[in-house]
């Protein structure tokens, strides 16, 4: 039996000792973000919460985090956030304008730009949920891996359930092209 899109769910445990990984590096970011802004009480919007590992990192530091998953309500069921939206971001964004209109710190899309349809009309509304010094904290699978450009050297393109190749991917990142996308957005870069 297939199992659905909506069944899709990630969970981690986040070892911030390990340096080399997006939660340790995002989490840094954003921590050093606020303490250069003296920012106490950190307000984040987590887009993609899934079951709520990494709100529940940055809940446990003292950040009040907003989660929006459309797939599960882990995240709020579990307490892991303080606020949640269980829908889309596209849906989040119209629904939520109003009211939560600068009101984030940081925005963390971790892992999210690649599912969307048109990931810079996203940016560029949720910039209006951004604070006079928000950030945004992205992450994207490397389409230029090795390990992927093994597999295309081997003639292969094998779509997966998880990973670079996850078979939800409507796109396709790399450094450049994500650079490229938040600069031409009229975001800046500040460290990559």
């Amino acid at each position: 039996m297939c199992k659905t899109i909506a069944e899709k769910k990630y969970y981690g445990c986040i070892d911030l000792s390990v340096q080399n990984n997006s939660h340790t590096q995002a989490f840094n970011f954003i921590k050093n973000h606020c303490e250069d802004n003296k920012i106490d009480f950190p307000q984040i919007l987590e887009i993609g919460c899934s079951s709520g590992y990494f709100s529940s990192l940055l809940r446990d530091h003292g950040m009040y985090v907003y989660g929006v998953e459309p797939f599960t309500n882990e995240a709020k069921a579990n307490n892991r956030v303080n606020e949640f939206y269980h829908g889309t971001v596209e849906n989040f964004c119209i629904e939520e304008a109003s009211r939560l209109r600068q009101n984030f710190d940081a925005i963390v899309l971790g892992d999210v730009l690649e599912h969307l349809i048109d990931p810079s009309i996203i940016l560029n509304r949720l910039s209006n949920f951004l604070n006079k010094n928000g950030i945004f904290v992205a992450s994207v699978p490397n389409i230029t891996h090795i390990g992927l450009q093994r597999m295309i050297e081997d003639g292969e393109w094998i779509y997966q359930k998880y990973g670079i190749l996850d078979s939800t991917h409507l796109r396709f990142f790399n450094w450049r092209s994500l650079r490229d996308m938040f600069i031409d957005n009229g975001f800046g870069i500040e460290r990559k």
